[in-house]
């Protein structure tokens, strides 16, 4: 009789772990991927989209509900649930019999049945259910109880592509489940019954009534009449959507706890259509922002465009990703580069006059020339001429510095781009540029590779030009909004204003503004600091408010000292007018700026006595002349149609001595003579040539040119 027993109480076990063994549970069925979902600080959600299986879910299970409603629930589903092993044995027997006197049906699934059920779903059928009884078992040996429900409250159905408890109140309440009332949350408890016959659309009232029975049977009379007379409104909310373009840029991200300040978010974009609506006529008809918190690594504001759905304007285009040309958003790099390699500091004068680098001849915007002028001048006037000679001559130029910022950014090698890269020869994102502006704002270290590529001394000299620049181009605006805050600025445009820029930053946030058109058309009459910066200081002036001052702060190993006016030499004996300025090292490379037209044009100038008195002198004697033309390594193919001795070659050489004679040797064979900066035209042979021009001071330069 024992042995009977004890083998009726066994036979149990052994076919369940036999029927486990060949048919276990997958228990990855039970977590189904969340939706991607961007969180603001406060928990408040700020985007949402469909989970890769197509539904809206929130994966928070049991731990961020209310104990009150996790009760309730438990009591309304499966009051034994912390008791039974899955299965709630009494509860079937009582449901067998009920359903077998009684024509209204009752069921007996308890919660892990429930949860068996909707990881495997069946035709509803005695055969289903034991296998659901199977599975729930199955599930009490995976999982913890908490565990199970949190399942139930993540995949629970609550009509259409709605899962979760956490999803449908969102969508039908537009809260936070710990906000919901009792009454809107005694709803929800309901509505996975049968969520398309009780959704709020059809027949919301049925599932009111059977929450009001359950309420009845579980609360004093004084509560239940209460909570039976509580209205709610319940009703299918769109889904939060506020950030498609950086939901975009985090791709596979599912959660994101992010910095999104949503009340400045509203507020730059209504300031961005304003703008283009003022501004449409002359072509602008896209604009995009990013605010970033380079102390916390955080964005604070990502606009890729002003409307993500406006399909006209190509708003779901994003302008913070979009690859354009900087214009001349990266000559403070440059700046700051030199002042650390020793070549200026920020009151030194520097010459601005039209240059030749190999065969590129730059221009300013404005087309003009301005001589003598200071590296702050030089800054904030934006000279291409001065940024460009100064990016020659550095060790570590333009080229390698964004190589160390924007690793990725450059897909050429650096002969490729030459020295148009200073004035937007290179195309990178708005995000670019903050990246190139956070090396300036966090004291000369890169964001992403913490890398210090700018000493802290130049970081700040330059942040400090570019604020004085901020003050000086809106001093009307800044005067009204009385703010006192220093940040540093820099507008740029780039070829035919088809890209209006400004960046500014101060000690923790950085600031990038674009406008232009997603087509790549000119605009008309506009420019980086008529357009883009206006919307640039409302929302410095927004930042200012809100989040207080961050002043630069003046690092160590900056000092005084009194520097020259008189000519482009920074140091130089008999100076008549010095004026103070900081420095950051007494290495002076000074001499290392001089070429042949800064020479020519200090003699134009009776400046000459300048390089005398400086320590360039014998740089000056020995520097070799400048072939203009033609250029080295040029390919010259003559043309068939053409008689040869009509098919000469321009020679044209310039010596530091103005009206010098020079001498021209074609392969080691002198051919002619000519003087400095006159125009010679000669006839060359078919072939490779070895061209060279010789001063009176015999000091030579060559070419290498080839001829067919």
């Amino acid at each position: 009789m024992k042995k009977a027993i004890l083998l009726i109480i066994i036979t149990p076990f052994l076919l369940f772990f036999t029927f486990n063994f060949f048919y276990p549970l997958n228990r990855f069925l039970a977590f189904r991927p969340s939706s991607k979902i961007i969180y603001s600080n406060n928990f408040q959600i700020l985007h949402m989209e469909r989970s890769h299986d197509g539904f809206f879910r929130i994966n928070l299970g049991a731990k961020n509900i209310p104990k009150k409603f996790i009760d309730s629930l438990i009591l309304f589903e499966d009051q034994y649930f912390f008791y039974h092993f899955g299965v709630n044995p009494f509860s079937i027997i009582r449901a067998l019999l009920h359903n077998i006197f009684f024509n209204k049906r009752i069921g007996a699934s308890t919660i892990s049945m429930q949860v068996a059920r909707m990881i495997e779903k069946r035709e509803r059928s005695y055969h289903s259910k034991i296998i659901e009884c199977f599975r729930a078992i199955q599930l009490e040996l995976l999982f913890s109880k908490s565990e199970i429900l949190s399942i139930y409250l993540n995949i629970a159905p609550y009509g259409g592509n709605i899962e979760g408890i956490h999803t449908a109140s969102q969508f039908y309440f537009n809260k936070h489940i710990d906000k919901l009332s009792f009454s809107e949350f005694g709803y929800l408890m309901v509505l996975p019954k049968n969520p398309e016959k009780y959704k709020p659309s059809k027949s919301m009232f049925k599932a009111i009534n059977i929450r009001n029975k359950f309420y009845k049977k579980t609360f004093l009379r004084e509560k239940f009449n209460k909570l039976k007379n509580e209205k709610i409104f319940a009703k299918r909310h769109s889904r939060i959507a506020l950030l498609p373009h950086y939901s975009n840029y985090l791709k596979n991200e599912t959660v994101t706890f992010s910095k999104i300040d949503i009340d400045l978010q509203k507020i730059i974009q209504y300031k961005l259509k304003k703008t283009i609506e003022t501004h449409n006529n002359k072509g602008i008809n896209n604009g995009a922002c990013i605010v970033y918190d380079h102390i916390n690594k955080k964005v604070i504001v990502w606009l890729g465009s002003q409307n993500f759905h406006d399909k006209k304007s190509f708003g779901q285009n994003d302008g913070v990703l979009a690859k354009r040309s900087p214009g001349s958003t990266l000559k403070p790099l440059i700046y700051a580069a030199a002042i650390d390699e020793g070549l200026i500091s920020p009151k030194q004068l520097l010459l601005d006059i039209p240059m030749q680098y190999q065969n590129y001849t730059p221009k300013n915007f404005d087309s003009k020339f301005y001589g003598l002028v200071s590296v702050k001048e030089a800054l904030n006037l934006s000279l291409n001429i001065p940024a460009i000679d100064l990016n020659t001559k550095l060790n570590t130029d333009l080229y390698d510095l964004l190589s160390l910022i924007l690793p990725k950014a450059l897909k050429r090698d650096k002969s490729y781009y030459g020295q148009s890269i200073v004035l937007g020869g290179a195309s990178l994102s708005l995000f670019d540029l903050v990246k190139v502006y956070g090396v300036l704002a966090n004291q000369g270290i890169t964001l992403d590779s913490k890398q210090s590529i700018i000493t802290r001394q130049a970081s700040y000299l330059i942040s400090n030009i570019l604020s004085e620049n901020f003050k000086g181009n809106l001093s009307s605006h800044w005067q009204s909004k009385k703010i006192s805050s220093k940040f540093a600025f820099k507008t740029g445009t780039s070829a035919n204003r088809r890209d209006l820029w400004t960046l500014a930053y101060n000690n923790r946030f950085i600031v990038g503004v674009w406008f232009g058109d997603f087509r790549g058309r000119k605009t008309k009459n506009t420019s980086g600091l008529s357009i883009s910066s206006e919307v640039s200081f409302e929302i410095i002036s927004k930042l200012v408010q809100k989040y207080g001052q961050y002043p630069f702060i003046k690092p160590k190993g900056i000092f005084k000292s009194k520097v020259c006016q008189d000519s482009i030499f920074r140091f130089q004996n008999n100076c008549k007018q010095k004026v103070e300025d900081n420095l950051i090292s007494i290495k002076n490379n000074q001499c290392k700026l001089l070429s042949i037209e800064k020479l020519i044009y200090l003699q134009q100038n009776n400046l000459t006595k300048s390089i005398q008195n400086s320590n360039c002198l014998d740089s000056f004697k020995n520097h070799p002349p400048k072939i203009l033309s033609p250029l080295n390594n040029t390919h010259i193919i003559k043309s068939k149609l053409v008689l040869e001795k009509y098919q000469k070659t321009l020679l044209k050489c310039i010596s530091t001595k103005s009206e010098s004679k020079i001498y021209w040797f074609l392969n080691s064979k002198l051919i002619a003579q000519s003087i400095s900066g006159i125009d010679l035209f000669y006839t060359l042979a078919n072939g490779k040539h070895t061209i060279t021009c010789l001063d009176e001071n015999s000091i030579k330069s060559e070419v290498f040119v080839e001829v067919e």
